[in-house]
């Protein structure tokens, strides 16, 4: 699987080009907000993806999307801005980890060297393991539906902080 996504966006060596006339701390703001909203179209997708998997669950898992970030690099042809939209601590400071399961899914095997070798052997025979435990992903979906909206987000973000601070170029 790919660390991150390779997009195309038309106008991008002329954004670019603009760019490089404004000042470092204007461009790292500019990059710093166009990919928030990106972060945050991704963000907006997966609750929602979430609230229609899992109609039963507390608000836990609602309040632990969160979005992180950080900066490497200085300028605007070496900045890179990492942002991270996923499970993390809610506002009580608990991790909602059982998300994980639903998302990937598991394989519960029992306690003891009993069970896990009669696991292995029907592994070994072509058939299911025991106590399967299903995937019902929300973020890996929610993800591919809706990552050119976040990368339009993106672009408009960028386009518009261009022409607020045009005269500064």
């Amino acid at each position: 699987m790919p660390d991150g996504v390779t997009v195309q966006i038309k106008g991008l060596a002329e954004m670019e080009r603009n760019m490089l006339h404004l000042a470092d701390d204007l461009n790292k703001r500019a990059c710093i907000e166009a990919a928030r909203a990106g972060a945050n179209v991704l963000r907006k997708a997966i609750e929602d993806r979430l609230r229609n998997t899992f109609r039963s669950h507390t608000g836990r898992a609602y309040k632990s999307i969160r979005i992180s970030w950080r900066i490497r690099g200085r300028g605007v042809s070496g900045t890179t801005v990492y942002f991270n939209v996923g499970l993390g601590k809610d506002s009580a400071g608990v991790v909602p980890f059982y998300m994980r399961f639903w998302e990937l899914g598991f394989q519960h095997i029992g306690r003891g060297a009993k069970r896990r070798n009669i696991h292995r052997r029907r592994l070994g025979k072509g058939l299911r393991g025991i106590g399967k435990h299903y995937q019902r992903p929300f973020m890996g979906p929610a993800f591919e539906a809706f990552k050119q909206q976040a990368v339009d987000a993106l672009a408009d973000k960028l386009r518009a902080f261009i022409e607020q601070h045009r005269s500064e170029l």
